[in-house]
């Protein structure tokens, strides 16, 4: 297989000891390189195979690395061990302490991180979703703290110090770790133990490293413990295409490869083998924008590939409107190659409702939780529990601190002491005369009608007069409120079927079970066919024929909340992702606006010629 590789590819595959740098552009083969540098340490330089240890930064990216390396050596089984960065450190760490380690779930994270936002951000237009929270204490422990700044979601830093602190307190609390402590206690451990470390460097002296851009500095700082002084370090990636620095991902890393291992090799892979010559050319014009970057040539390997359309419309329901139009004009294997890719889920979800009204077969993305119908079942779960506790005396400390502020009622965890909440206690406190107690009060006076009444009448009470309806669409989107409002419309519907409290809370967990688990693939209406729907985070990995990019507008990308200028990079490097998802045809979509309502398309695309053009004016 090496004679098909290109001169480039060639030089990569066969490199022998040391630390080595592969800069793959997009669309460069870079898998092809990775597989056939396994196979070239194993038949050319007789290395072990379980002697080379494969890093990837998902299950899914590892299984297809392990099927293609035994597709090539036409083998069922190998000794070389493929997993993610968590999967294999987590193993080490676990080996080496002799300790179970066990893992907070997810659903848990999430629940406890609500409590932090109600309990700690008293303003709700100020307040940060869990996930924002969460994202923030990730990328503090990622990168220990150094050169942190919360995000301008979470906000206030000594807010977020005491949720940070609260959180850590509530994991040990649990006796858990979350995913980044798999890395920081299994580096800790290393540091520690000479002994430890020597036996994993010695059973896998031969690290190879696949989407080394997305790499943080904790994982960076155990690489490095792993590789030791031999660094037998083979790092495949693009700074180019690193976009998860809300995970704690820095690209610096990666352009100071060099500085690290000064005796290290580095090889450009820059034949795109996907894109078209116009597409290649036109996101090279954006992607060089940027400052903090490796400089590469990237060339197309092919002149053919039509020429990208820049297309301006006067509104979201223009746009839409004509993107529908487009897909519908597609035949059947036309639109089974294309996709439209959006800077978020709002977008997507807008496009899915109209092709289902319109009969356009359609797919989404796969593997995904839908949160927000999650967060309401769960609200509503722990409404319907602490009404039944508290009318037999005392109810869960979790499900009351979870409601008691959705609405917002002033009150804090700090009033309610420790253990399981008292009945008695709470018609005491609801006595005061401050807000708080004022705002127990209207609790305590829904949660004894929820207890009393039919689910039916009592659904009907919270979405009418419990504030309900306030609490699950306030600060959202116009797009989710309305989807908010319709889960718990469907609840509603469903609560008339059931005989009494036991069987709705019943139905509540099974709602709730089910909901946690990730969706499969959303097809409308034909099975297994259509036009692919997705995010730019999302279609990373991918490609199509024919490749769609619309809302390409200033506070859609860059989002708002992108203020620095390697933020405002990042951003970049999500549309340059999207942008070369594409094979052949690509349309890049902005909304101008009109005279009377100007809209301002994204500052990216100044680099095209795009100022301030009429109104579905092809500006190709």
């Amino acid at each position: 297989m090496t004679q098909m590789a290109s001169r480039s590819q060639r030089e990569a595959i066969t490199h022998t000891r040391g630390p080595c740098l592969v800069i793959a552009g997009p669309g460069s083969g870079k898998t092809f390189v990775l597989v056939e540098h396994i196979v070239f340490l194993i038949e050319s330089l007789h290395i072990p195979p379980s002697k080379i240890l494969v890093l990837t930064f998902s299950r899914a990216a590892a299984g297809q690395m392990r099927d293609r390396f035994l597709r090539r050596i036409r083998a069922a089984s190998t000794s070389v061990t493929f997993g993610t960065l968590h999967s294999v450190f987590y193993h080490i760490l676990r080996e080496t302490s002799g300790r179970p380690w066990p893992v907070m779930e997810e659903a848990q994270r999430r629940r406890f991180a609500a409590m932090l936002t109600v309990n700690l951000w008293p303003e709700k237009n100020l307040r940060p979703s869990p996930d924002q929270l969460l994202s923030d204490i990730s990328r503090y422990k990622s990168c220990g703290g150094r050169d942190f700044a919360p995000s301008a979601a979470v906000g206030d830093p000594r807010l977020f110090a005491r949720a940070l602190a609260s959180y850590g307190a509530f994991l040990k609390e649990s006796s858990c770790i979350d995913m980044d402590d798999m890395i920081t206690e299994c580096r800790l451990l290393l540091q520690r133990d000479r002994k430890a470390r020597a036996c994993w460097m010695s059973r896998f002296p031969f690290l190879l490293v696949d989407e080394y851009q997305d790499i943080n500095r904790d994982q960076y700082a155990l690489l490095r413990l792993l590789a030791g002084d031999r660094a037998n370090l083979f790092a495949v990636g693009d700074d180019d295409q690193s976009i998860y620095g809300f995970r704690g991902s820095d690209p610096r890393i990666m352009t100071g490869f060099e500085r690290d291992f000064p005796d290290c090799r580095r090889i450009f892979l820059e034949t795109n083998y996907r894109c078209g010559r116009p597409i290649v050319r036109k996101a090279a014009l954006v992607i060089g924008e940027n400052r903090d970057r490796i400089p590469k040539k990237i060339r197309a390997a092919s002149p053919a590939g039509d020429p990208v359309v820049l297309r301006g419309w006067a509104d979201e329901r223009e746009e839409f409107s004509r993107l529908a139009d487009e897909l519908q004009a597609l035949d059947r294997r036309e639109l089974d190659g294309t996709a439209v890719i959006f800077r978020s889920h709002a977008g997507e979800a807008l496009l899915a409702g109209i092709l289902d009204r319109r009969q356009i077969p359609f797919r989404c993305q796969t593997g995904s939780v839908d949160h927000l119908r999650l967060e309401i079942l769960r609200d509503l779960l722990a409404c319907y529990r602490c009404a039944a506790g508290l009318a037999a005396g005392q109810a869960d400390r979790a499900d009351f601190f979870r409601i008691m502020n959705r609405p917002d009622r002033g009150l804090d965890r700090e009033q309610f002491g420790t253990g399981r909440i008292d009945s008695r206690q709470l018609v005491r406190m609801a006595r005061g005369g401050d807000r708080a107690a004022a705002g127990l009060a209207d609790l305590l006076d829904l949660l004894r009608f929820l207890a009393s009444a039919a689910p039916a009448a009592s659904m009907d009470r919270l979405c009418r007069d419990g504030g309900c309806r306030e609490a699950v669409t306030e600060g959202r989107s116009a797009g989710a409120a309305v989807r908010a409002a319709a889960v718990l419309a469907e609840m509603a519907g469903k609560a008339a079927a059931c005989a009494g409290m036991e069987d709705w809370i019943r139905l509540l967990e099974d709602e709730c079970r089910q909901a946690e688990q990730p969706r499969q693939v959303q097809e409308q209406p034909g099975a297994g066919a259509g036009v692919r729907l997705m995010t730019m985070h999302g279609a990373k990995g991918l490609e199509f024929d024919r490749v769609y990019l619309p809302e390409l507008n200033e506070d859609v990308i860059p989002g708002r909340r992108a203020v620095t200028r390697q933020q405002v990079e990042e951003e970049r490097r999500l549309l340059y992702v999207g942008m070369t998802r594409a094979r052949k045809h690509l349309e890049l979509w902005y909304l101008s606006g009109t005279r009377q309502s100007p809209r301002r398309p994204s500052r990216f695309l100044r680099v095209l010629g795009v100022r301030s053009p009429f109104p579905g004016r092809n500006l190709s």
